[in-house]
């Protein structure tokens, strides 16, 4: 029983840690980061406010756009390798998930100022985990 504990912590330390490590990658933002390094200057402070790209590409042009987009899809990159790396039996039957939920989820939640992430993530739990998954965890925690 004490093994079962120690794998579980274990489990659950490597799973916040590789969430956590998504996190960060997430906040790494290509606009802000391309504008600061070759322009000194922050592209939230010029047009529309935005960081995203449509916003750097009409206040900077195209010289330095395909290093933001290269930026904002390495960090995506990363993020599910890392997933990948210490949950490899896993990724192969979320990730398909997360990207189908992700692309239906994502438009509405944005437009009514939600994270779409955290309804997907919620979807994908309920698909993974089945339809009783608070009854099974009390259940396995018994």
């Amino acid at each position: 029983m004490l093994l079962l504990i120690q794998y579980t912590l274990i489990f659950a330390s490597v799973l916040m840690l590789v969430a956590l490590g998504g996190y960060l990658f997430g906040g790494v933002n290509g606009a802000i980061l391309t504008s600061g390094l070759f322009y000194h200057d922050d592209v939230r402070t010029h047009g529309s406010g935005n960081a995203g790209l449509t916003n750097y590409y009409r206040n900077y042009g195209a010289k330095w756009i395909a290093l933001v987009i290269l930026i904002d899809m390495g960090k995506a990159a990363l993020s599910v390798a890392l997933g990948a790396l210490f949950f490899p039996n896993h990724m192969e039957l979320a990730f398909p998930i997360l990207v189908a939920i992700g692309n239906l989820v994502d438009p509405p939640a944005t437009m009514i100022n939600a994270a779409g992430d955290y309804v997907a993530s919620f979807i994908v739990s309920r698909f993974v985990d089945g339809k009783d998954w608070l009854k099974k965890a009390r259940i396995a925690r018994a």
